[in-house]
């Protein structure tokens, strides 16, 4: 289960590894959603003052999807500001999935493995 508050992130290297660890295993369990897709989960620790990021990258055939798990201090949605979102990836001239289009906003979703599936594919098939 994944927690609902870590408390404070930024400045207390214990919360934050546990916030990156959790987070990732959040995203390995989407992952497993997709076998027949490239998915890759990716940890930013980032600095001192901050509560880094999660990232699963879920490559399709014509477009990706990136979902980010990350901190906020503006966030509304949970004490500890975690907030999840996921952002469509169309791929660039190489063919890698890099490019964010302009007019797609961040999709945002509950921090639950069977709700961040769903949404990753609805904008697989959308």
């Amino acid at each position: 289960m994944y927690p609902e508050n870590f408390g404070q992130l930024a400045y207390d290297y214990s919360n934050k590894k546990n916030f990156l660890n959790k987070s990732a295993a959040l995203l390995r369990t989407v992952a497993k959603g997709f076998p027949d897709l490239d998915c890759r989960v990716k940890k930013n620790e980032g600095g001192i003052a901050v509560g880094g990021d999660v990232y699963l990258y879920v490559n399709g055939v014509e477009k990706g999807v990136l979902v980010t798990i990350t901190h906020s201090p503006i966030s509304s949605q949970r004490a500890d500001g975690v907030i999840c979102y996921l952002q469509p990836r169309l791929p660039d001239k190489t063919g890698k999935f890099t490019v964010l289009p302009v007019n797609a906003p961040n999709r945002y979703v509950a921090l639950d493995a069977q709700r961040i599936q769903a949404e990753v594919q609805r904008m697989l098939a959308a």
